[in-house]
């Protein structure tokens, strides 16, 4: 199975400058398909969830205004696109599900991080977890005076 991959910047901000600040990220999305269903000539497009939460990292209000996509598609015409360092893989799995999509001459595919990507989001939570280690240098409350009481017998 032959797959082709290309990568593409595509213009957000031109889209989504139109828009009421709250659907710029939705614009967002729909521009990146609008996009990729004219220059890959296909109607069966489908986003990667990380390329998805690049374009909402910033919330609706602010996406950004280019984004780098890379697109691959297969020899059915079927269109992937994800994030440049990610990575499509074909996996061929056993049970009766996957008998019957390999009659039908589909594969399974799952979209994966790179190692390079892991590692950089590894070694940013590790900085995270270590700044959150680290220990305060806070004052200590002062001890509560602690005043007597006197018992009354009530009659």
């Amino acid at each position: 199975m032959a797959l082709e991959e290309k990568v593409y910047t595509i213009p957000l901000r031109s889209q989504w400058v139109k828009k009421s600040r709250v659907a710029r990220a939705n614009v967002s999305v729909d521009t990146v398909r609008l996009f990729l269903l004219r220059h890959t000539k296909t109607e069966n497009v489908k986003l990667s969830q990380a390329l998805n939460e690049s374009l909402w990292v910033r919330g609706a209000k602010k996406p950004p205004a280019f984004t780098k996509v890379k697109v691959v598609r297969d020899d059915k015409g079927k269109v992937t696109a994800m994030l440049p360092e990610e990575k499509l893989e074909i996996t061929e799995k056993k049970g009766l599900r996957h008998k019957l999509l390999r009659r039908k001459g589909e594969t399974e595919t799952k979209i994966v991080m790179e190692d390079k990507a892991k590692e950089q989001a590894a070694q940013k939570d590790s900085t995270k977890t270590a700044e959150d280690k680290k220990p305060e240098t806070s004052v200590k409350p002062e001890a509560k005076k602690e005043e007597p009481t006197t018992k009354t017998d009530a009659k």
